[in-house]
């Protein structure tokens, strides 16, 4: 048995989370699990799976894919 000098700053078990803790937690598993942060779609020149997030569309680009392919 441990005496109270030797005890470390933390408690063992630990306190349950506050209900503040609980919620921030539930919250941001909820945000970061949106389906439109999962959503992913196939590149239009290569087909590698992206997420639609980090996507341009192809009409807001500049590129001309019919020139690539004339080649």
């Amino acid at each position: 048995m441990r005496s109270k000098e030797n005890k470390s700053d933390t408690d063992f078990p630990p306190k349950p989370p506050s209900k503040k803790l609980i919620h921030k937690i539930i919250s941001g598993f909820c945000e970061d699990t949106l389906p439109s942060k999962l959503l992913e779609s196939g590149c239009t020149v290569c087909g590698q799976l992206t997420k639609l997030l980090d996507m341009l569309k192809q009409s807001d680009t500049s590129s001309n894919l019919e020139e690539i392919y004339e080649e």
